[in-house]
């Protein structure tokens, strides 16, 4: 899960507000 959380950041700051707020979402229901 540890990468994955180090490719979120990144990928949060190319998409969009809403789909940062998805991908948060998504890593605290994967955590």
């Amino acid at each position: 899960m540890i990468p994955i959380k180090i490719v979120l950041p990144p990928v949060q700051s190319i998409l969009p507000k809403t789909s940062s707020t998805t991908i948060d979402e998504s890593a605290a229901t994967s955590d």
